[in-house]
């Protein structure tokens, strides 16, 4: 979350100072390598059941581009069927990776 952020923020300035890096020249790629997540891929899927409709501060950096699955199933209570319909949910979106909708050609 927002920590994490902060952490690799300050290890990256850190190395900035020790003429390590070169802030000019960073990249989304290179600050990715500061976070804890280092080396795992990004989520596709976000799973979030309880009936909340926020990330609460989870993989704020590593979810830009991630689909979310909002359910009301607590997690005690969250099966196997209810992660099919997930899957499911998941299948049939529109993966933009922040980009806009493209129109249909005529």
């Amino acid at each position: 979350g927002r920590d994490e952020i902060l952490h690799a923020a300050r290890a990256f300035a850190r190395d900035c100072a020790a003429g390590e890096q070169d802030a000019d020249a960073l990249t989304e790629e290179g600050f990715s390598r500061y976070l804890y997540s280092c080396g795992l891929p990004d989520p596709d899927l976000l799973i979030r059941p309880g009936g909340e409709k926020r990330i609460s501060n989870y993989l704020l950096w590593q979810c830009a581009y991630s689909e979310f699955y909002f359910c009301d199933t607590l997690w005690p209570d969250f099966t196997e069927k209810e992660f099919d319909k997930a899957l499911i949910a998941y299948q049939h979106r529109e993966r933009r990776f922040g980009g806009l909708k493209q129109e249909k050609q005529k």
